[in-house]
């Protein structure tokens, strides 16, 4: 059973106090920015994936011993075409990549972390909503971490179109008025969440990915 629960949301060391043998180490990768649109293609841009998410229980670790803690950045940007990947997250010899930001038409599959949604186009008129994300075996209840970003449409001025993040923590995709701030694809919200896509436009003024969320670490002993 355990009884002390760590959360590392910034890359630290950490001492293993006396008397601990092992943890079980929960860990999440960066999650990855949604691409903007792409100029010269006329599509709109998918979401970015979320960041992978490991479980390691009984990891042996030794009494006064110092463990590199790295917690994998989300992916940022703020330009039009692919996102940028996620950090990768780690807890001493144990690693989480970060996810792969959105590319046209769709992010590639990452094992156990939540794909971002694939773009719209103009005929169909239908982007892809983020992948959900993983619990933690640590709560009984609480966000899911790692979800995907949703792909944004690309028709102009489709303003009730709009895709959602996976549950919990992905952007949502870009939408609306041609040329405006809601073309961007929204910023994640929760560890490991990946960035929405950003809807075409004319001039490409707004319509970039939004961003990752930063992985997490989490032990328990």
């Amino acid at each position: 059973m355990a009884y002390n629960i760590v959360r590392f949301t910034f890359s630290q060391n950490w001492v293993v106090p006396a008397g601990v043998t092992s943890v079980d180490v929960f860990y999440v990768g960066g999650g990855g920015r949604g691409a903007g649109d792409f100029t010269t293609a006329g599509h709109s841009g998918s979401g970015g994936n979320g960041g992978v998410v490991n479980y390691t229980p009984n990891f042996s670790v030794t009494p006064g011993a110092t463990i590199a803690v790295t917690v994998g950045a989300g992916g940022t940007g703020g330009a039009n075409g692919n996102g940028n990947s996620g950090g990768s997250s780690s807890f001493g010899s144990v690693t989480a990549a970060g996810g792969y930001g959105g590319v046209d038409p769709q992010p590639t599959q990452q094992t156990n972390s939540g794909r971002g949604g694939i773009r719209g186009n103009a005929s169909a008129q239908t982007a892809g909503k983020g992948g959900d994300g993983i619990a933690c075996p640590f709560y009984t209840s609480g966000n899911k971490y790692g979800a995907g970003g949703a792909g944004a449409n690309s028709a102009y001025n489709m303003t009730s179109i709009q895709q959602y993040g996976g549950t919990t923590g992905g952007g949502n995709s870009g939408y609306g008025t041609d040329n405006t701030s809601q073309n961007k694809g929204q910023n994640a919200t929760f560890y490991g969440g990946g960035g929405g896509g950003g809807a075409f436009s004319s001039a490409h003024t707004y319509s970039f990915g939004g961003n990752g969320y930063v992985g997490i670490v989490i032990i328990s002993y």
